[in-house]
């Protein structure tokens, strides 16, 4: 009877540990799972931050050029039409006297 008694608690105490074993790789695997999706994400994250950032950077560049071409576009514009309107004048000026 002692010898059975034995065996079913080696027996016991073996399921025992497979089973803890087996619990722990699975916490572990769990955790590791847990970790890398969350890295992946926050890696995730933080590139769509920076592209977003970039691209915003680039458009407000691109938008700024574009008005200050705009605007070097006009003043350059009003200067020749001045420029051409006072030759005018002083060409008629001449001319009247």
């Amino acid at each position: 009877m002692k010898l059975v008694t034995r065996q079913q608690h080696e027996l016991v105490t073996r399921q025992q540990h497979e089973l803890v074993t087996r619990q722990q790789h699975e916490l572990v695997t769990r955790q590791q799972h847990e970790l890398v999706t969350r890295q992946q994400h926050e890696l995730v994250t933080r590139q769509q931050h920076e592209l977003v950032t970039r691209q915003q950077h680039e458009l407000v560049t691109r938008q700024q050029h574009e008005l200050v071409t705009g605007q070097q576009h006009e003043l350059v514009t009003r200067q020749q039409h001045e420029l051409v309107t006072g030759q005018q004048r002083e060409t008629s000026r001449r001319t009247t006297t």
